[in-house]
């Protein structure tokens, strides 16, 4: 079996029931998740936080969800 960072249980269980899907699966199951900022308006303005993760060098983009998400995209931590 191919060594992955599942338990060895779920990682038997995929390669049962998705033994076609297993390499595309598990590559896909490596990958991070997307990740959400939410601005606390009340406390700072989206322009301050965006120009706040410029100078920290994280790299981001506004999303309107309902107001005030970015999507990180870098793996950068404030």
């Amino acid at each position: 079996m191919i060594k992955n960072s599942l338990p060895n249980w779920l990682a038997y269980q995929l390669k049962q029931d998705w033994s076609e899907q297993y390499d595309d699966l598990m590559q896909g199951l490596r990958q991070p998740a997307p990740m959400f900022l939410r601005v606390n308006t009340a406390v700072t303005s989206i322009e301050d936080y965006q120009q706040a993760l410029v100078e920290f060098e994280v790299e981001a983009d506004l999303v309107e969800l309902t107001s005030g998400f970015f999507s990180q995209l870098g793996c950068s931590r404030i």
